[in-house]
């Protein structure tokens, strides 16, 4: 989310026109961008789409110029469970998810910090 930089008053006679419009600007421009946060425009993150073959996993090529420490899965069609696999091996250049489930998946997952 990004703000348009506020424009200070220039002399006493425009501070209630600073406060009535700028101000005022400001709160409605913040507003409607928390109503609209992206999670991955506000974190140190990347969103990717995975196909994972039932009860296998694989390495997801690491975005990030610093290791991951963390995924959110925000969509998995078959309800498979999914887990980190070897958290350990995570690096700078992937990082591996397992699909232990029973039915091959694809999965939307936020990988950060």
């Amino acid at each position: 989310m990004r703000f348009r930089g506020l424009r200070p008053p220039t002399s006493e006679d425009d501070v209630p026109k600073f406060v009535v419009g700028e101000l005022i600007t400001v709160l409605n421009d913040i507003i409607h961008g928390l109503k609209k946060l992206i999670f991955v425009d506000n974190f140190e993150a990347f969103e990717v789409d995975v196909a994972i073959p039932a009860n296998s996993f694989v390495a997801i090529t690491n975005q990030l110029p610093f290791t991951p420490t963390r995924y959110i899965v925000l969509r998995n069609t078959a309800g498979m469970p999914i887990g980190d696999y070897k958290p350990d091996s995570w690096d700078q250049r992937s990082i591996q998810l397992k699909n232990y489930g029973t039915i091959d998946t694809i999965i939307k997952v936020v990988v950060m910090r």
